[in-house]
């Protein structure tokens, strides 16, 4: 479903205390090109104070988040070790068919 920031905000939160978003796939979403920025190279360590830096970064540089469970639509979704990842306006129209928000699924 698409979320505004304020919900995705406290959605990574609560994927964050239930360790789903943790500090490896923090490491691993910051090896993305589109994240290839100073400021998230300097946010180490993965709290809900970074995640709050996080969300307005992708914002201010018009970037939409993506949590995807496993497997989509196989009939092995896990929601034991979703996907992140950050795209650009074109790939998330493309993806999602929206031009606003994040997806949360």
């Amino acid at each position: 479903m698409i979320i505004d920031s304020i919900k995705l905000k406290e959605n990574l939160k609560s994927d964050y205390r239930r360790n789903l978003f943790n500090q490896r796939k923090w490491e691993s979403l910051k090896q993305s090109p589109k994240l290839d920025y100073k400021e998230i190279k300097d946010m180490d360590t993965l709290n809900e104070n970074t995640i709050d830096m996080f969300v307005e970064f992708i914002d201010k540089h018009n970037l939409h988040f993506s949590r995807n469970v496993g497997g989509r639509g196989t009939g092995n979704e896990s929601t034991m070790d979703p996907e992140y990842n950050v795209f650009s306006d074109e790939e998330f129209i493309k993806t999602y068919g929206a031009n606003k928000g994040h997806w949360w699924g």
